[in-house]
């Protein structure tokens, strides 16, 4: 009986020290994976910051542009009405 008790006692042991490795290391998966999303987050922040400044730019460029295409067109039809 005490050697089935000994031996019951050092089942739960093993198998309690076994959860406590699992629980480590499940930890640390964990730490991992907020590193990850941590990092993919700043690099999204990032390029978004970099898209909005491209749009930003293509906006004054086509703005731009519409402004040259009117001056041209302005200019051709001046050039009509001067003949």
């Amino acid at each position: 009986m005490q050697q089935q008790m000994r031996k019951s006692s050092s089942e739960s042991a093993s198998l309690l020290e076994e959860l406590t490795d699992l629980k480590a290391l499940r930890l640390t998966e964990v730490a991992q994976h907020k590193d990850q999303v941590a990092h993919l987050q700043a690099t999204l922040s990032s390029l978004r910051h970099a898209l909005d400044k491209e749009r930003d730019s293509n906006t004054r460029l086509l703005k731009a542009l519409q402004e040259a295409d009117k001056t041209a067109l302005d200019l051709a039809s001046d050039a009509q009405g001067i003949k």
